[in-house]
């Protein structure tokens, strides 16, 4: 997962942006992820990304976090893949937050952005 900290309805969040390995090919989702080179566990007909329609707010305490925690040493070749892009990710993302704001994007398939903000609001975070 990758932690953004982006703009979302006037504040500064930090958002969770999960790295998948495995999710299907589809144009109806080609602007809500953003791809990255295939993975061991990347399966035919399939893709890896960082997928937008996953992301979720996470508590604003830094120290819950570690940086670069990987499974293997093959993952680093995509990390270095995500630092290079890393400033066009960031992009891609505050779009669909702004998009998602803006009910621009809907769908059951996404993170209920508003409702989690509540929760984490509600447990003190």
């Amino acid at each position: 997962m990758l932690i953004l900290k982006l703009n979302y309805k006037g504040n500064k969040v930090n958002f969770a942006l999960p790295w998948r390995s495995s999710v299907p090919t589809s144009s109806k989702i080609s602007s809500l992820v953003f791809p990255l080179p295939a993975t061991s566990k990347t399966t035919a007909g399939h893709r890896a990304c960082l997928d937008f329609r996953k992301m979720c707010p996470l508590p604003k305490s830094s120290d819950l976090y570690q940086k670069y925690h990987l499974n293997n040493s093959n993952d680093m070749i995509t990390v270095l893949y995500i630092q290079k892009n890393l400033a066009q990710i960031i992009k891609q993302a505050q779009t669909y937050l702004h998009d998602y704001e803006n009910n621009a994007i809907r769908s059951n398939w996404l993170v209920d952005i508003d409702g989690d903000l509540n929760k984490l609001k509600t447990a003190g975070y």
